[in-house]
């Protein structure tokens, strides 16, 4: 892996990238997303491995049962405020 730093997403935050690599390490699922290396919860692997290779958001929330969101982002276009919005992701 390239850094040695291990970042958790606080609530609310987001992660943005190319998701290059999933790790066990003792029950924590470690992500490599672009240049950045993040622990997140070993249940969302499931949800996460189709997404090898792709560029990703992850956004962590305090929402009961949906915790982490995940979305595929199109290279042909990036979600506006508004659209993020209208999903319910924003308040």
């Amino acid at each position: 892996m390239m850094s040695t730093k291990i970042y958790r997403l606080g609530f609310f935050e987001v992660a943005v990238g190319t998701l290059n690599e999933l790790m066990d390490d003792e029950g924590v699922l470690i992500a490599r997303i672009s240049e950045v290396i993040l622990a997140l919860p070993y249940e969302i692997e499931d949800r996460l491995r189709p997404h090898l290779g792709q560029r990703i958001r992850i956004l962590h929330t305090d929402i009961p049962g949906k915790e982490y969101l995940v979305r595929t982002i199109s290279e042909e276009k990036v979600p506006t405020f508004g659209e993020i919005a209208s999903e319910g992701i924003c308040a």
